[in-house]
C-alpha cells in the first residue's frame, strides 16, 4: 500500500448518500477556508504583490467567496472513483468481459471458425481496450496522488490554522472574561454610586423641603411683624391722641383750680 493510500473500502452507497457526504465535506474545507481568510484580512495581512492576503504561514488566504462548492465536490468524487476502481477494479468492464466469455461458451458448438474468431477478436479489443483504459487510470494515478499530497499538505496547513485559531479564540475568551469581571466590578461601583447618589438626592430634597418650611416661617414671621408694627403705629397714633386729650383736660382742670383759688381769695 502507498503511503497516502486509504484503506480500502467498498462504496455501497447511493449516488445521493455520496453526493451529501460530499457535499457536507466541502462545506466544512470552505468554512475552514474562511476562518483562514478572515483571521488574514483582520491581521491586515496584505500582500500588494501578488495582491491577496496571507495567512499566518506567508501562504495566500482564499476568499471562500470565489470558491466553487461544486468543483470541490467533483474532486472528491474523481479521487472516491479513482480508489474504487483500483481496488475493486471497473465493474462495466468486467461485466462486459463476462458477457463475452458467457457468449463464447454459450455459442462455441455452434459457430464456424470465422465466427469463432471474430469472436476472439472481439474478446482482444475487449482486453486491449482494458489495458489502454488501465493506462489512463494509472495517468490519473499520478495526478490524484499528486493531489492526495497537496490535500494532506492543505489538512495539516488547516489544521495548525484551526490550532492557532483555537489558542486565539482561548486568548479572547480569557480576556471576555477578563473585561466581563472588569465590567462586573464596574457596574458594582456603578451601584454603589448610585444608591450614594439616591441618597444625597433624598437629602437634597429633605434640605429643600426644610428650606421651603424655613422661607414658609420666615414669611410669615415678616407677615406677623408687619402686622404687629401696624398694630403699634395706630396703638402709638391713638396714644398720642389720647395723651392730648388728657394733657387739655389736665390744663383744664388747672385753669379751674386758678379759677376756684381766686374766688376763694376774693370771699
Amino acid at each position: 500500500m502507498a503511503k497516502n493510500e486509504p484503506i480500502p473500502w467498498k462504496d455501497d452507497r447511493t449516488e445521493e448518500q455520496k453526493y451529501n457526504y460530499r457535499k457536507m465535506v466541502a462545506e466544512a474545507k470552505i468554512i475552514r477556508l474562511s476562518s483562514v481568510y478572515l483571521e488574514a484580512k483582520r491581521a491586515n495581512r496584505w500582500d500588494p504583490n501578488r495582491e491577496c492576503y496571507l495567512d499566518r504561514y506567508g501562504n495566500i488566504a482564499i476568499d471562500d467567496k470565489t470558491i466553487d462548492i461544486e468543483a470541490i465536490i467533483q474532486e472528491y468524487k474523481e479521487e472516491d472513483d479513482y480508489w474504487q476502481k483500483k481496488w475493486w477494479g471497473d465493474e462495466e468492464e468486467k461485466k462486459k468481459k463476462k458477457e463475452l466469455i458467457d457468449e463464447i461458451e454459450r455459442n462455441s458448438e455452434k459457430i464456424s471458425l470465422d465466427e469463432f474468431i471474430e469472436l476472439v477478436n472481439r474478446v482482444r479489443e475487449g482486453i486491449t481496450k482494458i489495458e489502454e483504459s488501465k493506462k489512463d487510470e494509472d495517468s490519473k494515478c499520478e495526478v490524484v496522488c499528486s493531489k492526495c499530497e497537496k490535500s494532506e499538505a492543505d489538512s495539516v496547513k488547516l489544521l495548525k490554522d484551526v490550532e492557532s485559531l483555537t489558542l486565539e479564540n482561548n486568548t479572547l475568551k480569557n480576556e471576555k472574561k477578563a473585561d466581563d469581571e472588569q465590567i462586573l466590578g464596574l457596574r458594582s461601583n456603578c451601584e454603589k454610586l448610585r444608591s450614594d447618589n439616591d441618597k444625597l438626592l433624598k437629602s437634597l430634597e429633605s434640605l429643600l423641603l426644610e428650606n421651603n418650611n424655613f422661607k414658609k416661617l420666615k414669611n410669615d414671621f415678616k407677615s406677623q411683624m408687619k402686622i404687629l408694627q401696624d398694630e403699634r403705629d395706630i396703638f402709638g397714633k391713638n396714644n398720642l391722641e389720647k395723651q392730648s386729650e388728657i394733657n387739655s383736660h389736665l390744663a383744664k382742670i388747672i385753669q379751674l383750680e386758678h379759677e376756684a383759688q381766686k374766688k376763694i381769695f376774693r370771699i
